[in-house]
């Protein structure tokens, strides 16, 4: 149907005022949020099971800054239907509170649910962000108190894995390295007995340090890395060419309690067994550590992500990309390997990421939380503008119900209303309300 006969239809009607729920969007609409709680109030004693109208008046509350009282309002629209909308607020609430764990729980609720794909994409490229803010004020804290840190009481069970040096490799070669320690990570994440500790948390540090894996060959270096990391364990390794161009990869575990180093068995092998030889590094690493694995946890880590080299070493120019911070570059080399190996999920998901922070950069959302409101908050002016529509032809049309669909915020087409009579007659309306089918 197209929006501008809805528009005539709904200027031809009867003049019935809007019923609270109508009135009180209105308010909010326009900014006068203390007003939309009033009205949502008055909805809401009417109709205490709609869940669009405890959402509203959570954001009402939010935007009044009234956030104990927004959480309650947005939790109970939640326990009667899940929504996206008010996840997104939900997340942004906590955000304002520095509850960055509560945070990041609520974005990803509100992905889950499926939001309109400009929301997901920003929504998705914020919680990339806000999980390496937290990252960073966990090791500034963890630097600040270091002086309280004992390495002793790291558990036993947590290991890091590090850079791999691949300066050995030829320059077209040399991305391996990431690759290898990407799925090594991995690999050892599916053993229940370890606990391996983020990636992006090992980065940080270094970074923060100055530090280069070339450092952590000193013991003093890995011991202070290991108790700030919370690691007792640190995985490094080379990779390089030996004889008739055949990949060798050397793989080490440093004790970040004493000067110890375990060396796994060496991998060698050709480029097309580039998994092959992963795996065994893998499963050296945990043998060295005396650890038993189960049936179920050795097939899991045999799996492999791809079994075409192309595909993988694109996917491994697009980890070095990142880490340069060229986003652009990295999802052309995704995409490339998405491409080689239409199965290699990793790809995809790792394409699509940095495909989502591009995006937000473009629309201006790179001033942290501030900017990412002012960003998605912006994605919801429609999704108003369209339900308002709706509500004043449900308000003032004998033959449509009150229960207006849900629009803007979900992938899914709108409900289509179930038909009441009037008189004898009854009226469908098929399509989407925004004109584009």
């Amino acid at each position: 149907m197209r929006l501008w006969w809805l528009l005539a239809l709904i200027a031809g009607l009867g003049g019935c005022a809007p019923g609270y729920f109508g009135q009180g969007m209105k308010m909010s609409r326009d900014g006068h949020h203390q007003e939309a709680v009033d009205l949502f109030y008055q909805e809401i004693r009417e109709r205490p099971d709609s869940a669009s109208a405890w959402r509203e008046l959570g954001i009402a509350f939010y935007n009044l800054q009234e956030y104990g009282k927004a959480q309650e309002a947005l939790n109970q629209a939640i326990r009667i239907e899940p929504d996206p909308r008010a996840h997104l607020y939900l997340g942004l609430l906590f955000e304002e509170q520095q509850d960055y764990d509560q945070a990041l729980e609520a974005y990803r609720n509100a992905v889950k649910l499926r939001p309109d794909g400009r929301t997901e994409k920003l929504l998705r490229a914020h919680i990339r962000d806000l999980v390496q803010k937290r990252i960073k004020e966990d090791i500034d804290q963890a630097l600040a108190d270091e002086a309280n840190l004992e390495a002793r009481t790291v558990p036993a069970n947590t290991i890091a894995v590090v850079d791999f040096d691949a300066s050995g490799l030829p320059p077209d070669l040399a991305p391996l390295g990431r690759g290898l320690v990407e799925f090594t990570s991995l690999d050892l994440a599916k053993v229940r007995a370890l606990t391996v500790v983020e990636r992006a948390r090992l980065a940080t540090l270094l970074a923060e340090l100055e530090l280069s894996r070339e450092g952590l060959t000193d013991p003093g270096s890995r011991l202070r890395v290991g108790r700030l990391l919370g690691a007792r364990n640190l995985v490094t390794g080379t990779l390089a060419l030996g004889g008739q161009d055949e990949l060798e990869i050397y793989g080490a575990v440093g004790s970040t309690l004493d000067a110890a180093v375990l060396e796994a068995p060496v991998a060698r092998g050709d480029l097309d067994s580039f998994f092959a030889l992963q795996k065994d590094l893998v499963f050296g690493i945990i043998g060295s550590l005396g650890i038993e694995l189960s049936l179920a946890e050795r097939d899991s880590i045999e799996a492999v992500p791809t079994e075409s080299v192309l595909a993988f070493l694109a996917y491994c120019r697009g980890l070095e990309a990142e880490v340069n911070g060229d986003l652009d570059q990295a999802v052309r080399h995704y995409r490339q390997a998405a491409e080689q190996d239409p199965g290699f999920g990793e790809a995809k998901a790792r394409g699509q990421d940095a495909s989502d922070a591009l995006e937000a950069a473009a629309l201006g959302m790179t001033g942290g939380a501030e900017a990412f409101e002012t960003a998605v908050v912006s994605t919801l002016v429609d999704a108003y503008q369209q339900q308002l529509y709706l509500i004043m032809l449900a308000e003032n049309t004998p033959f449509i119900p009150t229960d207006v669909p849900e629009v803007g915020l979900s992938n899914e087409n709108p409900l289509q209303p179930n038909p009441g009579p009037a008189n004898g007659v009854a009226v469908t309306i098929r399509g989407r309300f925004d004109g584009s089918r």
